[in-house]
């Protein structure tokens, strides 16, 4: 889908890259220029460069998960009329102040979900059989003993709790289902009739912290699950519990689960996020030896760049044509298709 060429660019729209290593490809605003389209793209540090890319801009495009576009940026987004998150997360943007302000929000989750999907996976396979931990000690250490491998236990015939349901959630019980695994899930959003379809007994978060042998979260960082896991649920769960978590840091209170690793509420836990990326050389999470930790890789992988940005632009055509996009998440604002650009 393309829209009409002319002399003069009927939209102009911004690629914020902020202060990411990962730029957007090369063919994105070639992509967008032979759409008609005025592309910008830019590397923003502070808020004023965004409110000064983003002055003349109908739409801003942005995958980093740095929040720069706050409360006090959208409210002087006067032209702008739709934020792209190019990824899933939505904590870098202030989406409430952007439905009041009547800029409609859009992100692209479909575009990660094999990724973190896989890295879930690997990350709870790690957990369980101690391949960072046995690397560490052969090949640094150079210690080989069977004992290396203690205590692992048999994934098959476990219990798998899903805290959230959405695409990657999904999408890993897809590439769990050789192991024969029960799932639970707990998401007070999720439609019922995906429950029964996937075999997934829906419970509450008490519950599904009490039976499950591995607990995997995919909710996004809001209010509501800010510290959603802390002292309390972290007490909940089996002693020989993995906790893993792909979605955002501060979903899990650090504090806490430092003392449930330590003092062995759990058995392990294997993050790629953390409340505070990168974590001080002193975070004691660090020294732990039941933990397995990545730097906010889990989406990352040769074709995620290509695959963040083609959603990116197609969910961005579908806007100035005129259609809703289905990852709109605002859908309440008021279309503004019918409206000439300034």
């Amino acid at each position: 889908m393309q829209l009409m060429k002319s002399q003069k660019p009927k939209y102009r729209i911004a690629v914020i890259a902020y202060d990411e290593p990962f730029d957007p490809p090369v063919w994105v605003k070639e992509r967008f220029t032979q759409a008609g389209i005025d592309c910008t793209i830019a590397q923003c540090f502070t808020e004023q460069e965004v409110v000064d890319l983003a002055r003349d801009k109908d739409i801003l495009l942005t995958s980093s998960a740095r929040k720069l576009l706050t409360d006090r940026v959208i409210d002087r987004l006067n032209v702008c009329r739709a934020l792209v998150r190019v990824g899933s997360g939505l904590d870098c943007i202030e989406v409430p102040s952007a439905t009041a302000k009547g800029i409609m929000v859009v992100n692209t989750p479909d575009a990660l979900t094999e990724e973190v999907s896989d890295h879930a996976a690997a990350l709870l396979l790690d957990c369980v059989r101690h391949i960072a931990r046995q690397d560490r000690l052969v090949v640094r250490s150079g210690l080989w003993h069977i004992r290396t491998l203690l205590p692992t236990k048999r994934i098959r015939g476990k219990t798998l709790g899903l805290i959230g349901l959405g695409r990657i959630a999904q999408a890993l019980i897809e590439k769990l289902n050789g192991f024969d695994l029960t799932y639970l899930a707990y998401d007070p959003y999720v439609d019922p009739k995906l429950v029964i379809q996937k075999d997934i007994r829906l419970v509450g978060l008490e519950e599904l912290l009490a039976a499950a042998d591995f607990v995997s979260l995919h909710v996004p960082l809001t209010a509501e699950t800010y510290h959603l896991i802390g002292k309390r649920e972290l007490k909940l769960m089996p002693r020989h519990a993995i906790l893993i978590n792909t979605a955002r840091g501060a979903i899990i209170d650090q504090t806490a689960l430092y003392q449930a690793l330590t003092e062995g509420w759990i058995a392990g836990a294997g993050l790629d996020v953390l409340e505070q990326e990168p974590p001080p050389q002193d975070d004691p999470l660090l020294q732990l030896e039941n933990i397995v930790m990545t730097p906010h890789t889990a989406a990352f992988s040769d074709e995620l760049m290509d695959a963040l940005y083609e959603a990116g632009y197609r969910v961005t055509l579908e806007l100035l044509a005129g259609k809703l996009p289905t990852t709109t998440v605002n859908p309440e604002v008021q279309p503004w298709w019918n409206t000439d650009p300034q």
